[in-house]
């Protein structure tokens, strides 16, 4: 069964991350480090729509999350950045504006609500992050995640943060990159028992390619080979 909100280790080719594990990478990340990696976590993101590719100057104008992009709600009341409630906000809207399986451009809008455990919340990270910089966020063109020097966090810092933490606790780091906060995310949906559907749609996903990202967890496997053993049929 997957526990709390970071989903089951998802297996050789996408390694993902539990939420004790995320939990336990902490001490590595800055508030924005933290917020991204939730955010792409819980809206299923694939890189290049929250981060900049290694190695590129510049982030993606068509698909890298932007401020504008973003809005906190309390109670359901959709509020501005500079409002003195957004600190209180309790759900963060965030609009995919493109991506590659979005030919018409439609684009598309999810929602995440806040969690008790803030530490794996992205909406209490975010929070964190206008709190330290309110100036980042009156620009709706800013890049919603950047770096001090104000480029936008990088794939490749991503992928090395997530592979010391995993190294840390113990796991294979050549198992785990950026690409195992999107698996690992369809991974904790598919096993806490959402349709297929809803994270296919949360994933933007226009064809089966999404089992390829989400793996057998050790619980659900567990009598496999048992009831294969036990299986009594007639061929044609």
């Amino acid at each position: 069964m997957v526990a709390g909100a970071l989903g089951a280790v998802c297996g050789e080719e996408f390694g993902g991350l539990t939420a004790e594990e995320f939990r336990g990478s902490f001490p590595l990340w800055a508030p924005r480090g933290a917020g991204s990696a939730l955010f792409g976590f819980y809206k299923l993101r694939r890189s290049g729509e929250f981060l900049r590719k290694e190695g590129e100057s510049r982030a993606n104008k068509e698909t890298c999350v932007r401020v504008g992009d973003t809005l906190l709600l309390k109670d359901g009341i959709e509020l501005a950045w500079n409002d003195p409630r957004a600190l209180e906000a309790d759900e963060l809207l965030a609009r995919q504006r493109f991506s590659k399986a979005d030919q018409a451009g439609l684009g598309a809008t999810t929602n995440t609500v806040a969690l008790r455990d803030e530490a794996l919340c992205v909406v209490a990270w975010i929070k964190r992050m206008l709190r330290l910089k309110p100036s980042h966020f009156q620009n709706p063109a800013n890049c919603l995640f950047t770096t001090s020097d104000g480029k936008v966090l990088s794939s490749g810092k991503m992928a090395q943060a997530l592979k010391s933490a995993a190294g840390r606790l113990g796991l294979r780091e050549e198992e785990v990159n950026v690409i195992s906060l999107r698996s690992g995310g369809a991974a904790a949906m598919y096993h806490a028992g959402f349709s297929v559907e809803a994270f296919q749609r949360r994933g933007r996903w226009a064809s089966g390619c999404w089992k390829i990202y989400v793996q057998d967890a050790h619980d659900t496997a567990r009598d496999v080979a048992e009831r294969m053993a036990a299986a009594s049929v007639t061929l044609l």
